[in-house]
C-alpha cells in the first residue's frame, strides 16, 4: 500500500487561454515580455470569431497563447492538425510541430506523425489574427479518426507549488526528481516548486520514519503544481 497519497490534484480541464494585443506589420515572434489583456480557460480549441474574442479583447491585431497539458489514453502513433486564419505554431512537449505563422485565410496543416507515451505531454497553441474574423481550430488523428481534441483530453495547473504533508511526526519524505535535484521534506507543510505553473514534476519519492527508509515508490510519479500530497504511515 503506498504511504504517498495525493490528497488533491492541481491538474483542471482545459487549456489556460491567455489574449494579448499588437501592432505593426509583423505580429511578435512570442508573448515573452508581453502583458496579458485577458485570461480564461477554453474545455477545447474550436472557434470562428467575427467580433472580439473575450472581454476586454479588440476583434484585430490580437494574439492567443494557449498552455497546458495533453492526456494520452493510448500509447501510439498521432498527428495534430489546426485550421487557422491567420497565424498557428503547435508545440508538443516543446517541440514544433507545425509552424504556420503568416497571415492566411483559413488553411489546415497537418503535423507529421509521431510517437506519443501514455501520460500527459505539455501542449502549447499560439495563434495571431491581423484583421476582423478569426478561426482558429485544434485537433488529432489517431487510429485513422480526425477529431477536434476533446476537453476530456486537455488540462492545465493551478500553480506552481507542491504542497506536502507528514501526516505523522518522524517522518521525512525525499523527492529525487527526474534531471532535477532530490529535494527533502522533513516539516509540514512542505513545498516544492515545479519550474513553471506550465510543467510538472516526475520524482521517485523515499519515506522515512525516524530516519529509516520505510517506503520506496520505486518509480517517478508525475506531480503537477497544486498538488496536494499527504505521506502517513497509516491505511
Amino acid at each position: 500500500m503506498s504511504l504517498v497519497r495525493k490528497r488533491r490534484t492541481g491538474l483542471m480541464p482545459g487549456l489556460k487561454a491567455f489574449f494579448y494585443t499588437w501592432s505593426g506589420e509583423r505580429p511578435p515572434d512570442d508573448t515573452v515580455g508581453l502583458k496579458p489583456v485577458a485570461r480564461t480557460v477554453h474545455g477545447r480549441v474550436d472557434f470562428t470569431w467575427w467580433d472580439s474574442p473575450a472581454r476586454g479583447v479588440p476583434p484585430e491585431y490580437f494574439m492567443v497563447d494557449y498552455k497546458g497539458f495533453l492526456k494520452v489514453e493510448k500509447a501510439g502513433l498521432y498527428r495534430f492538425y489546426v485550421v487557422t486564419d491567420d497565424g498557428s505554431r503547435l508545440y508538443v512537449d516543446g517541440r514544433l510541430i507545425v509552424d504556420a505563422w503568416r497571415d492566411q485565410p483559413p488553411t489546415l496543416y497537418v503535423s507529421e506523425e509521431m510517437h506519443l507515451r501514455r501520460g500527459f505531454h505539455k501542449l502549447r497553441l499560439l495563434f495571431y489574427c491581423r484583421y476582423r474574423f478569426s478561426q482558429i481550430k485544434l485537433g488529432w488523428m489517431r487510429e485513422g479518426r480526425a477529431e477536434v481534441i476533446p476537453t476530456n483530453a486537455l488540462y492545465h495547473t493551478i500553480s506552481d507549488k507542491i504542497f506536502v504533508e507528514l501526516g505523522e511526526p518522524g517522518l521525512a519524505v525525499e523527492f529525487e526528481i527526474l534531471n532535477g535535484p532530490t529535494v527533502k521534506c522533513d516539516y509540514t507543510p512542505c513545498v516544492i516548486n515545479t519550474p513553471s505553473e506550465d510543467d510538472y514534476l516526475d520524482a521517485r519519492v523515499r519515506v522515512y520514519k525516524e530516519g529509516d527508509l520505510i517506503y520506496d515508490t520505486g518509480q517517478y510519479i508525475t506531480f503537477f503544481g497544486g498538488d496536494e500530497v499527504e505521506v502517513t504511515t497509516s491505511s
